[in-house]
């Protein structure tokens, strides 16, 4: 009977490039997961209150500036 395993374990229909490839592709899918859900959980315990009106966008950005940990980077061209 013919062996279908290589030195291993690895089923000899895969390289050891391929195999490698899958193992990696599969550890960062992981990783990028466990990141998804860090940067949605933060995100969702800020509140903000606004109630502007008649105000320019960089007021509005201001505003939101002081109430909360975010700092916003704009560029204004005129």
């Amino acid at each position: 009977m013919k062996n279908n395993f290589i030195k291993g374990g690895t089923p000899s229909f895969l390289t050891f490039i391929t195999y490698r490839k899958m193992k990696l592709i599969v550890f960062f899918a992981v990783i990028s997961f466990f990141q998804l859900i860090a940067a949605t959980a933060y995100a969702q315990q800020t509140n903000l209150t606004l109630k502007l009106t008649g105000v320019t966008l960089e007021q509005a950005i201001q505003a939101i500036e002081e109430q909360t940990p975010y700092v916003f980077s704009l560029i204004i061209r005129k």
